[in-house]
C-alpha cells in the first residue's frame, strides 16, 4: 500500500502500477470514511430517541385511521405535513450532495499525499504521522491500518538469549560494541 511516506508510489516503475496503486488507496479511503460515517450515524440514531420513532407524517396518519372525506379537510388543515416532507426531500438532497463533496475532498487529499515529498528512508514513518495526521486525517486512517505493527517478542527474546549465551563469567569484560559485533555474527552467521 502507498501509505509508507518514505517510498509512496516511488517503488512503482509502470504507469499502470502506479494508476492501479492511485485507485486501491482512495478505495480504501473511501471505504474507511464510510465506515466512521456509517458508526456516527448509528451512535446518534440510537442516542436520540426522536429518530427512533417510525416517521409518519399527520397527513398520512390521518388517512390510517379516518375515511377519505375526513382526511381531505385534515390534510388541508395540516400544512406542515407538506413542508414537513419538503424539508425531508432537501435534507436528503444536501446529504447526496454533501456526499458527492466529500468524494472529491478524499480524492484531493489521496492526490495530495500521494504527491507530497518522500521523506529519508531511515526517518520513522510513524513520527511523520503522528506530524502530520491533522493534514491527512482519511489517508491516515488507512495507513494506521497498514502500517500497523504486529507486537511480538520471538526475535528480541532470540537475541537475548544468544547475547546471553556470548556474555559469560569468563567474558564478563567485553565492551558493549564487541558484544554487539558477537551477537550480530552469531545471528547472522
Amino acid at each position: 500500500m502507498a501509505v509508507d511516506p518514505r517510498y509512496r508510489l516511488a517503488i512503482l516503475t509502470d504507469p499502470a502500477e502506479v494508476e492501479s496503486a492511485t485507485k486501491k488507496l482512495k478505495k480504501e479511503v473511501h471505504k474507511a470514511y464510510h465506515k466512521s460515517v456509517k458508526t456516527n450515524t448509528s451512535t446518534q440514531i440510537a442516542s436520540d430517541p426522536k429518530l427512533n420513532q417510525p416517521q409518519v407524517s399527520g397527513c398520512q396518519q390521518s388517512m390510517i385511521t379516518e375515511s377519505s372525506t375526513e382526511t381531505t379537510s385534515v390534510c388541508q388543515s395540516s400544512s406542515n405535513s407538506v413542508w414537513d416532507a419538503v424539508r425531508e426531500r432537501s435534507i436528503i438532497y444536501n446529504l447526496r450532495c454533501d456526499f458527492m463533496d466529500m468524494q472529491e475532498i478524499l480524492d484531493i487529499e489521496v492526490d495530495s499525499f500521494l504527491h507530497t515529498k518522500n521523506i529519508d528512508v531511515f526517518n520513522d514513518p510513524t513520527k511523520w504521522w503522528r506530524e502530520n495526521i491533522s493534514t491527512f486525517r482519511h489517508v491516515g486512517i488507512v495507513a494506521r491500518h497498514y502500517l500497523g505493527l504486529a507486537a511480538t517478542e520471538v526475535s528480541s527474546e532470540r537475541l537475548f538469549s544468544h547475547a546471553g549465551a556470548i556474555v559469560t563469567n569468563r567474558r564478563k569484560n567485553l565492551t558493549t560494541e564487541h558484544v554487539e559485533q558477537l551477537v550480530f555474527l552469531h545471528d547472522n552467521l
